[in-house]
């Protein structure tokens, strides 16, 4: 009996499970969409892809465009530390360096091709929003529990398994801020 019981449960735990991760990538979407009407969020050549992880590039342009500095970004001539970064993504990395978004995962790499985090999105989000980790208005550590006290983490987010659909969801609730 104790058997079919955990058999039971381990099967509504998995379809919960699928339904809840079903329902995050609908939520996602249709902010994804809503996010690239606005012309705040473009995907890729794939499409949205927000079935798998972002890039801390890919973050950091998102983030560059939804806060409508995009054209400034690639107007301005900036300067930054970082030996990592390719042509294309110069001006972006230089634009938030200097405007304290970020800061790098060194002091001579940005981690351009790294996965990015949902603490490190979060992180570049507050910068972005005028919070200030170097003045004490939120600490790195608790970047998440910050985010989430003011509204741009919501239930649909999964911090632990991030993903594009997180990092758009986010996003979107980051223009209610």
């Amino acid at each position: 009996m104790k058997k079919i019981a955990v058999f039971c449960l381990a099967v509504i735990l998995t379809f919960s499970f699928v339904y809840v991760s079903a329902d995050r990538m609908q939520e996602a979407n249709t902010r994804a969409l809503a996010l690239q009407a606005l012309n705040l969020f473009k995907g890729t050549n794939s499409g949205f892809e927000l079935d798998r992880s972002p890039t801390r590039m890919e973050s950091l342009i998102t983030l560059i465009r939804l806060s409508g500095m995009e054209k400034e970004a690639l107007e301005g001539n900036w300067a930054h530390p970082f030996t990592d970064v390719d042509e294309w993504t110069d001006k972006y990395a230089g634009m938030a360096y200097e405007k304290g978004i970020t800061k790098g995962v060194s002091e001579t790499e940005f981690g351009m091709a790294e996965e990015a985090t949902a603490q490190q999105f979060t992180t570049f989000v507050l910068r972005l929003l005028g919070y200030n980790d170097s003045d004490g208005d939120f600490d790195y550590e608790k970047a998440l529990d910050f985010g989430t006290g003011i509204g741009i983490i919501d239930e649909t987010v999964d911090t632990v398994n991030f993903l594009r659909a997180d990092m758009v969801i986010i996003s979107f609730n980051s223009l209610f801020a």
